[in-house]
């Protein structure tokens, strides 16, 4: 796998901030590493310091208006260049495991973070990484040409729900899957591919301590599956060791 260009969401901790660190040694000309608040990025800027090709841009998926002058900075950044590979990391969860205390501001608020915003994003983006798919039409198709990979959840498969509980969640994540797998329909025949996966019980501020997979095996995992995503894994979903999670 060999993107030249890669936009990251929720790229200042856990995972996004894992799947810069892995990125780096592909030498990508540009990585887009975008957060809500760049001045309290630590991790991030300190790589930074040392890697040319890292750009940070200030994003808040779950805010409309921020999806457009992404684009813009994205495009001014790339320099003619279109957009490999856009990893929507960004997420959100609210432990609301009871019926009763679901109320509509938290499912408005899962659904803007999880599913909404990055819809938007990646319409906002879309022409970017068609160029890159146009750009490249020789290439296979694959996450070094155009790609888009959600970041999704495994406890947003409806027929592996067993345990119900965190209903936001569950169910901003399988509206998710549902906008990749249109993205794919709509966008795969001009050369995009469009994959959902699930991290793993990360640990990360999210998972918990209590979590079972350390956060650079998850980003490893993904990174080997993703270097092996070809046409005939359009919008399929998968976990980070590459098993398929059913619908």
């Amino acid at each position: 796998m060999k993107p030249k260009t890669v936009l990251i969401t929720g790229a200042n901790r856990g995972i996004g901030l894992e799947f810069v660190k892995q990125l780096l040694p592909l030498k990508p000309t540009c990585i887009l590493a975008t957060c809500r608040n760049p001045d309290t990025a630590t991790d991030l800027k300190e790589l930074q310091k040392s890697n040319s090709n890292i750009h940070i841009l200030k994003y808040d998926v779950s805010k409309p208006d921020d999806h457009a002058p992404l684009a813009q900075e994205a495009s001014k950044l790339l320099n003619g260049q279109g957009l490999n590979l856009l990893i929507n990391n960004a997420g959100v969860l609210s432990r609301v495991h009871k019926l009763h205390d679901v109320t509509v501001d938290i499912m408005i608020s899962e659904y803007m973070t999880n599913c909404v915003g990055p819809l938007l994003g990646t319409q906002a983006l879309m022409p970017l990484i068609e160029k890159a798919a146009a750009d490249n039409s020789s290439m296979p198709v694959s996450c070094s040409r155009a790609a888009i990979i959600n970041i999704s959840t495994k406890v947003a498969s409806i027929s592996d729900n067993g345990m119900g509980g965190i209903y936001p969640y569950r169910a901003s994540k399988v509206a998710l899957n549902m906008m990749s797998k249109n993205i794919a329909i709509e966008h795969g025949s001009k050369g995009v591919l469009v994959a959902i996966l699930h991290p793993g019980h990360v640990q990360t501020d999210m998972g918990g301590g209590a979590a079972g997979t350390p956060t650079e095996d998850s980003v490893k995992g993904m990174m080997k599956c993703m270097s092996e995503l070809t046409e005939k894994d359009q919008a399929t979903f998968r976990d980070f060791n590459n098993k398929m999670i059913p619908w």
